[in-house]
């Protein structure tokens, strides 16, 4: 999946509120993929299984093991394995997820068709700067 790599379209305000925009030259449909199957999220953020429906709950997961592919051992202070219960709060395939996030927040990816690809919009809500940084 090719991406932009222009780092202008990412804020992050005083409210806690991480929003990242980004196009991708690929239909809806590929970069829904990236979204719920696991196999592919966990390239670029974490395994688990993603139920369809809203109000279903699931658990993401971490393998900071596996974060690289070089010999390098995981971040110093991180668990071999880290787990966190979310909750499906909106499944619109393949243009809109939510889902609940550690300690009150949210993520949401809006898909948006566009010539010759789509914009994602990423919101995260109630992060901290650190988890913004990340």
């Amino acid at each position: 999946m090719n991406r932009s790599n222009d780092s202008t379209h990412a804020s992050f305000d005083s409210h806690a509120t991480l929003s990242i925009q980004r196009f991708f030259a690929a239909p809806p449909e590929r970069v829904w993929r990236y979204l719920i199957d696991p196999a592919l999220r966990r390239q670029w953020l974490a395994d688990g299984a993603m139920p369809a429906h809203v109000g279903e709950s699931f658990e993401l997961i971490w393998r900071n093991d596996e974060l690289s592919t070089s010999a390098a051992e995981r971040p110093s202070g991180f668990e071999a394995e880290q787990r966190m219960a979310s909750h499906v709060l909106a499944f619109d395939p393949p243009y809109t997820l939510a889902f609940s996030w550690a300690g009150g927040g949210q993520v949401r990816f809006v898909l948006e068709p566009q010539p010759g690809g789509v914009l994602m919009t990423l919101t995260h809500t109630r992060i901290d700067a650190e988890g913004a940084r990340v």
